[in-house]
């Protein structure tokens, strides 16, 4: 193996010493001394909390400019629609957020964070959520993975994808990091078991041992398992708060004239057209809202919980959007809804609606649910969401969006 003078560089990691000593490949031509170094795409570094550090910050610092190309671009051509952004995340977003991570595994979480907020806020942004929303969400709704546990997967994907490759080199590798770890040292194998460990609501998935992590088949099973519990945590955050109750037992059509849970998927109330119904909608959908029982959940007593249009009964979607009779605007504009609902429900559907006038909070997530019905159903929480604004602006009530993120 020939060394180019030119292109090599010495890094020292630890304590530095008193007296640099001078490097050469004996050719009389000295190799510079240095602290932070790019290498193979990977920024290096010999000082600081971490190698791999200035990796990681500027992969974010790439990906926060690409959000904010794309915002630009939405500037000027209007508010584009979910499933665009969606591709264009995955298009010139991901890539960034994504970058090396076969390579560099996430050991710790640290380290990462700046490409979660970016993956977080974009995906907020795109929906139309606060960072008072919760996380889980951003998955569900748009068919997204959570950032942990994508490139957790493409890690253990590059591990196939060497256990196939007929290179003797990478295999020679993968055989030295397993045989590492089998002796108890730290490799990319070790590594890449305390990423999956690591993973929220990972812990319990059955990782390879030493042995096994040079058997395809094993491998394939380990990566069915962390999409299947990739899925059963996400599921499990939906249905486990009553936050998101409106969601519970949410099913799509299978295709085939059933019903099936998906998890993860591009939700059809996300495709409406007006951007300014589609976010309403989202936000009363997904907990977001600016009603009393969300924004004073846990700061509000009871009394400060009641209804701001008719001061009785607790402000919640179910009342504000179909009982609520303190304010005239709100009636006559629930009346218009239910007509405009009624005209394109097919007679079953109008059936199914009338059987649930006794709970009107099952009635509110089947109007949720009603595909023929999604626009106007989205129209309304609109307005209703401009009546709620137009009270907090006259009784000085308004909330920031601005605050800390919560999850359940």
């Amino acid at each position: 193996m020939l060394f180019n003078a030119t292109k090599s560089v010495v890094m020292i990691f630890g304590r530095q010493p008193t007296v640099v000593p001078v490097f050469d490949l004996g050719d009389g031509g000295a190799l510079s001394v240095v602290k932070e170094h790019t290498y193979l795409g990977f920024r290096l570094s010999s000082k600081g909390s971490g190698m791999l550090r200035p990796h990681y910050d500027a992969k974010a610092a790439t990906a926060q400019t690409m959000r904010r190309v794309i915002g630009g671009v939405g500037q000027m051509a209007g508010t584009l629609p979910v499933g665009m952004l969606v591709m264009l995340y995955m298009a010139l977003i991901d890539p960034h957020l994504v970058h090396g991570c076969e390579v560099v595994i996430d050991e710790v979480k640290a380290a990462y964070e700046k490409l979660e907020k970016v993956h977080k806020v974009f995906i907020r942004k795109a929906i139309g959520l606060t960072r008072y929303s919760l996380l889980a969400v951003l998955c569900t709704e748009t068919g997204l993975e959570p950032l942990a546990y994508r490139r957790v997967l493409l890690a253990v994907g590059y591990l196939l994808y060497a256990l196939r490759t007929k290179c003797l080199y990478v295999r020679c590798a993968v055989q030295e990091a397993v045989d590492l770890d089998r002796r108890g040292y730290p490799s990319w194998a070790s590594s890449l078991r305390t990423a999956v460990r690591a993973l929220e609501g990972g812990g319990d998935i059955d990782f390879p041992d030493a042995g096994e992590l040079l058997s395809e088949g094993r491998v394939i099973r380990l990566e069915a398992d962390i999409l299947r519990r990739m899925d059963q945590y996400l599921h499990a955050k939906v249905e486990g708060t009553d936050r998101l109750s409106l969601l519970h037992g949410r099913k799509e059509d299978d295709g085939k004239g059933g019903e099936v849970v998906v998890v993860r998927k591009l939700r059809h109330y996300l495709r409406v057209y007006n951007p300014g119904h589609r976010k309403a909608l989202a936000r009363v959908l997904l907990s977001d809202h600016r009603l009393a029982t969300r924004v004073r959940r846990y700061t509000g007593g009871e009394e400060e919980q009641k209804c701001r249009f008719c001061r009785g009964e607790e402000e919640s979607v179910a009342h504000v959007w179909l009982e609520c009779g303190g304010r005239q605007e709100l009636v006559e504009r629930r009346e218009e809804y239910v007509r405009q609902v009624l005209g394109v429900c097919s007679e079953l559907e109008r059936e199914r609606l009338f059987a649930l006038d006794a709970t009107p909070f099952q009635q509110v997530k089947y109007l949720a649910g009603l595909r023929c019905a999604v626009t106007v159903t989205a129209a309304y929480a609109y307005d209703v969401e401009r009546m709620v604004k137009a009270i907090e602006r006259g009784g000085g009530e308004g909330e920031s969006e601005e605050g800390d993120e919560v999850e359940e």
